[in-house]
C-alpha cells in the first residue's frame, strides 16, 4: 500500500503531531498593546511587584487601625492624590483615598466611604477595621518573577491586559505567515451564491479564522492540475511559516497533495484511522509545516485541530489545542465502520453528541468541541476526551 493510502491510529497521529520539529518562525519586539493574538516568542516574567507600594482597595479614609481599637478619635487631616505625596499620618489622624490611591505612610486599614461620615472634621464610622482592610498590598497583583506569559501562549485580551498591569512595555512576538492553498475545484467564497455552479469553498475562511496569530493568505482555486499545485506549494514554502491546503487529500485521481507532498518533502501523516479526520494529513516542506485538510467543514474544522493546531508545539513550543474530560449526556452506539470523531456541546457539564456528518456545517456552528469514541456502544456517563474548538472561548 502506498504511503499516501495509509491510515494511522489515532494516539499514534497525534504522537507525531506534537513530536515533529520545524522551522522556528521570525521574531519580532512590538509593544504590548499591539500584541493582542500574537504568540509569545518567549518567556515573559514579571520585573517588579504590582502595586509596588500599598494602594487602597476602596473609596474611604485610610487610618491606622490601633486607633479605632483605642477609642482615640480620629480627624481627617486631608486627601491623598493618585501621585501620592501625602506625608505620614500620626496618630489619631486619616485621610480621604480613592480606589487605587496610595496609602499614606503609616496607615494601614481603609474606612469605607459608606459605612463612615466626617462630623465636624472627626471621622465616625460602624466599619469594623483591621490591619490590611480594604488595602492591596505590595504584590497583591503580580509579585516580581510571576511567569506572565511562556513561549508558545497566545496573547490573548486577558494576557495583554495582565502584561500591561504587570508594568511590561514591550514584548517578543512571532510573526507567524500562513499561505492556505485552496487545491479543490470550488467557486472563491466571495463568488455570489448562485453564481458558484462548482459549489463555494466555505472552508478557507474557517480555518483563516482559527489563526488570528498568523498572517494569513489565500491562494487558489490551484490551476494547472498536479503541476500547478507543486509550483503553488514550493512558492507557499519559501515564502511561509505554515501551509495549509484544503482538498484533494482522498484518494481519487484528483486528490494530488499528499503524493505532491510526498515527492517534494516529507508525509509525517497520511491520514487517520478515524472518521471524519480519516483524510487530514500533516507534511513537512523546507522544513515548514504542511496541514492537509479534507474541503468539507467538519473534517476539516476537525481535522484542523489535530494537524495544525496541535503541531503548533513544534514550531512556536506549544500546542494549542485544549482538551477536558466530560461524561457523555446520553447513550451513543457507533455503528459505523471504523472509530469516530463526534462534534459535542457541553450542557450542564456533560457533552451532548450531535449529529453526525462530515459536512454538517450547522452542526459545527452549535458545537463546543468533538470527542473520539470506538466502534461500539457507550452508555451516558462515560468519560470522554473532548477537544475544545478554537474560537468557540478564550
Amino acid at each position: 500500500m502506498s504511503l499516501t493510502h495509509k491510515l494511522y491510529p489515532l494516539e499514534k497521529a497525534r504522537a507525531i503531531a506534537e513530536g515533529e520539529e520545524f522551522v522556528e518562525p521570525p521574531k519580532e519586539t512590538v509593544p504590548v498593546a499591539h500584541a493582542l493574538w500574537r504568540i509569545a516568542a518567549s518567556r515573559v516574567e514579571a520585573e517588579r511587584d504590582v502595586p509596588e507600594k500599598p494602594l487602597a482597595a476602596m473609596d474611604g479614609y485610610a487610618i491606622r487601625s490601633s486607633d479605632l481599637a483605642k477609642g482615640i478619635k480620629i480627624r481627617v487631616v486631608g486627601r491623598s492624590s493618585p501621585e501620592g505625596g501625602m506625608p505620614a499620618i500620626g496618630e489619631g489622624e486619616a485621610v480621604e483615598v480613592s480606589t487605587g490611591a496610595p496609602m499614606p505612610e503609616g496607615a494601614d486599614a481603609v474606612v469605607r466611604r459608606e459605612a463612615s461620615k466626617v462630623v465636624g472634621g472627626f471621622l465616625e464610622t460602624v466599619d469594623r477595621v483591621w490591619p490590611g482592610k480594604d488595602v492591596f498590598p505590595p504584590g497583591e497583583f503580580v509579585s516580581k518573577g510571576d511567569v506572565l506569559a511562556e513561549r508558545g501562549d497566545v496573547l490573548t485580551p486577558y494576557r495583554v491586559s495582565l502584561l500591561l498591569q504587570a508594568g511590561v512595555d514591550y514584548v517578543e512576538v512571532y510573526r507567524v505567515r500562513a499561505t492556505i492553498v485552496i487545491a479543490s475545484d470550488v467557486s472563491r467564497p466571495e463568488t455570489p451564491f448562485r453564481a458558484s455552479a462548482k459549489g463555494r469553498d466555505n472552508v478557507s475562511p474557517l480555518i483563516a479564522g482559527l489563526m488570528p496569530w498568523a498572517e494569513v493568505r489565500v491562494v487558489g482555486p490551484v490551476p494547472g492540475g498536479r503541476e500547478g499545485l507543486e509550483e503553488t506549494l514550493d512558492l507557499a514554502a519559501r515564502t511561509s511559516d505554515i501551509i495549509v491546503t484544503i482538498g484533494r487529500a482522498s484518494v481519487g485521481p484528483e486528490d494530488s497533495v499528499k503524493e505532491v507532498v510526498l515527492k517534494r518533502g516529507e508525509l509525517l501523516i497520511p491520514g487517520f484511522a478515524v472518521s471524519v479526520l480519516k483524510r487530514g494529513g500533516l507534511g513537512r516542506l523546507n522544513g515548514k509545516m504542511v496541514s492537509i485538510l479534507p474541503a468539507q467543514c467538519v473534517s476539516a474544522a476537525t481535522a484542523a485541530h489535530e494537524v495544525l493546531l496541535r503541531p503548533m508545539k513544534g514550531l512556536t513550543g506549544k500546542s494549542l489545542v485544549r482538551e477536558g474530560l466530560y461524561m457523555l449526556s446520553e447513550d451513543v452506539e457507533v455503528k459505523k465502520r471504523m472509530d469516530t470523531i463526534y462534534l459535542v456541546k457541553i450542557e450542564g457539564g456533560e457533552a451532548k453528541p450531535l449529529e453526525w456528518g462530515i459536512g454538517l456545517c450547522r452542526e459545527l456552528a452549535k458545537a463546543d468541541g468533538y470527542a473520539f469514541l470506538s466502534r461500539g456502544y457507550h452508555k451516558r456517563g462515560e468519560r470522554v476526551k473532548v477537544v475544545m474548538l478554537a474560537g468557540k472561548g478564550l
